[in-house]
C-alpha cells in the first residue's frame, strides 16, 4: 500500500464577514411604537433638522405638547450620518393635534 500525501488547499478559507452592531434607530425600541403601521395616528414627521440635532434635543423641543413615547432621527445606513429628518411618537393622537395647531413655531 502506498500512502497518498495530502496538501493544504491552495484556496484559503474565505475571511469571515465582519458583523455590524444592530442599528438602533429609536429612543425607546422596546415599545415597538416606531415601526411602520404601529401607532401611525400618534406619529409626526419632523423635517429640516440641523445635522447636529440629537434625539434628546428633538424630544425636548416637542415635550410641551404631551408625553413622548419614542423619537428617532433617521441616519444613513452606511455612513451613520443624520439625514436631516426624524419622527416623534406621542402617547395619544391628541398630542399630535396640539402640535399641528401651532404649525409655524417649531424650530429645533
Amino acid at each position: 500500500n502506498m500512502a497518498i500525501p495530502t496538501f493544504a488547499s491552495s484556496n484559503p478559507a474565505p475571511a469571515p464577514t465582519p458583523t455590524l452592531p444592530p442599528l438602533t434607530f429609536s429612543a425607546n425600541p422596546g415599545q415597538n411604537r416606531m415601526q411602520k403601521g404601529n401607532f401611525d395616528d400618534c406619529k409626526i414627521f419632523v423635517g429640516g433638522l440641523n445635522l447636529n440635532t440629537s434625539v434628546d434635543q428633538l424630544m425636548s423641543s416637542f415635550a410641551a405638547y404631551g408625553q413622548i413615547t419614542d423619537a428617532v432621527i433617521m441616519t444613513d445606513k452606511i455612513t451613520g450620518k443624520p439625514r436631516g429628518f426624524g419622527f416623534i411618537v406621542f402617547e395619544s393622537p391628541d398630542c399630535v393635534a396640539a402640535v399641528l395647531r401651532v404649525n409655524d413655531k417649531h424650530h429645533v
